[in-house]
């Protein structure tokens, strides 16, 4: 296994904010103000009952009100909790530990003398606070998943590929006017598919393409979302590019039509996916119909005259990594797949103290759907870069992605980023990457 820091200039300590969230009024603001936090000589991984450190600090003291201070908690997957605070114009040093395999959770915030944390941007809608989101692991490569993976998952798999096979490709594929016609042509796409609704989607092929110049094929995922779909504007160079749609919703029709859908999808509840009864059967959980639209997608684009024959890859982020990590152990030829910050990653860790992150509740079924699970089934032709991990996301933890890497047993490279959510990556991060075998740099297909 190889390891390697992928910017040798990152500082030991770094700035890091919140995300952004509605802005109350009632806050201190003091423009410019940061907090930064970090582990001297970038360590990020330790063993089990071996001291952890992090620095914390304001960006400059001189703009910290006398009154204020700085806050932190320490969180973890052996299910402990440790609070405490300092000066904020004084630089602090936390201090923890675990004793087994997992990860820690720090956060750090300058509070005013209300206890509130203070903003150091507005735009009047939005606001960014002075805090840190950051952690540690230890002996991340020791995890292994909480919940084994269903004694039947392979023959459950192969009865899903059957009963796609079962359902004629009928695609229909629209020309629409390219915003770049020099570079690109685009088109909507509609192919049949088992489940409740067909795949449809955006593709993006080059201006050249044609059965004599042919291009490799690509598939990329959204995060969880439910938008009204919009033609693709961009375009990556040198591949074909469907951008497929999680739902299966039809294609250029109006607001109504989006408003009722999204109604239906979200039938007992505020969120699509969510649904426990939904969830208690693999076969009426709303990732099925996900499942069969990614597989289709490939199916699609393996039908193509302008495809190269070889080249396929699958990419997205948190729920596209989802899907992403579908693709790699269900298509196969698939030969490149970059699942980041890949989300429901190890969904029965809870049961093993583990902190849960968001996404549904767990239930057995849903383990036919995690993407640990269908990482012991990617091949060894493909190569997985999980090309972000944060050390402060808590919507997919790092448990959950250790564990993800840890499955894989083809080529795989994880790069670990200190101060890292789930949507904000801080400036001249800190990172480490692993990878097995030693990487091939540059290969994307």
């Amino acid at each position: 296994m190889k390891r390697s820091i992928l910017s040798k200039t990152a500082p030991a300590v770094f700035i890091a904010v919140a995300a952004f969230a509605s802005f109350a009024g009632a806050e201190t603001f003091v423009e410019g103000l940061r907090l930064i936090g970090g582990n001297p000589d970038n360590k990020f991984f330790y063993k089990p009952g071996e001291k952890m450190t992090f620095v914390i600090k304001a960006s400059d003291p001189a703009l910290v009100p006398e009154d204020a201070k700085i806050t932190w908690r320490r969180t973890g997957d052996d299910g402990k909790t440790e609070t405490g605070e300092f000066p904020s114009r004084t630089e602090g040093v936390v201090e923890t530990s675990i004793d087994s395999p997992g990860f820690v959770h720090v956060q750090a915030w300058i509070k005013d003398a209300a206890l509130q944390t203070i903003v150091c941007y507005s735009n009047g809608v939005n606001v960014q606070k002075a805090e840190f989101d950051g952690g540690a692991g230890a002996s991340p490569d020791e995890l292994e998943q909480a919940v084994p993976p269903p004694a039947d998952f392979d023959a459950f798999w192969a009865a899903r590929r059957a009963e796609l096979d079962a359902v004629p490709l009928n695609s229909e594929i629209k020309e629409l006017p390219s915003p770049n016609p020099a570079e690109f042509r685009l088109f909507q796409v509609r192919t049949d598919c088992a489940g409740p609704r067909p795949m449809t989607g955006y593709m993006t092929m080059p201006a050249d393409a044609s059965p004599s110049k042919r291009y490799p094929a690509r598939a990329w995922f959204d995060g969880y979302s439910y938008n009204v779909p919009a033609p693709s504007t961009s375009h990556l160079g040198g591949w074909i590019n469907l951008h497929v749609f999680a739902h299966g919703y039809e294609l250029g029709r109006d607001k109504a039509y989006y408003d009722e859908f999204g109604k239906s999808a979200r039938k007992n509840g505020p969120l699509y996916a969510f649904d426990h009864e939904e969830n208690s059967d693999p076969k009426t959980a709303y990732f099925m119909g996900m499942t069969f639209r990614v597989m289709r997608a490939f199916d699609f684009l393996k039908s193509l005259p302008e495809w190269d024959g070889t080249g396929l890859r699958a990419d997205g982020g948190s729920q596209g990594g989802l899907q992403t990590m579908w693709a790699a152990s269900l298509v196969p030829g698939l030969t490149y797949a970059e699942p980041v910050v890949t989300w429901c990653c190890d969904l029965g860790g809870i049961t093993a103290g583990r902190i849960g992150g968001w996404r549904p509740g767990y239930q057995p079924a849903l383990d036919y759907f995690d993407p640990v699970n269908h990482a012991r089934h990617v091949p060894a032709g493909c190569y997985v870069n999980i090309s972000r991990a944060g050390l402060g996301d808590y919507t997919c933890p790092p448990s959950g992605l250790a564990v993800l890497y840890n499955n894989l047993k083809c080529r795989k490279r994880i790069a670990w980023f200190q101060g890292s959510t789930h949507g904000y990556v801080p400036p001249s991060p800190a990172v480490q990457v692993i990878e097995a075998p030693a990487a091939l740099q540059g290969t994307t297909k």
